[in-house]
């Protein structure tokens, strides 16, 4: 299941502004990070973008990474005597 994503609009001033989407708190995410990264590099490329601005949606910026996308907590190994 997909967690979180951006969006970008470029501006007719030339500013591309990326917006995570993550609710509540736009929490990063690999899912959120990969569709950053993909703003990014459209932005780059294009000739029309001379500015980039980072923001979060519903006037929150990123809360912190969602600690959930790392999986299960490892078991800790038990010595057995």
């Amino acid at each position: 299941m997909a967690r979180g994503a951006t969006t970008m609009e470029v501006r007719d001033d030339g500013v591309a502004v990326i917006t995570i989407s993550n609710p509540p708190v736009n929490a990063l995410s690999f899912d959120v990070i990969a569709s950053l990264q993909r703003n990014y590099e459209e932005a780059l490329r294009r000739n029309d973008v001379k500015a980039i601005v980072l923001t979060g949606a519903k006037g929150r910026f990123s809360g912190g990474f969602d600690i959930n996308g790392f999986g299960n907590k490892p078991s800790k190994n038990k010595v057995v005597h």
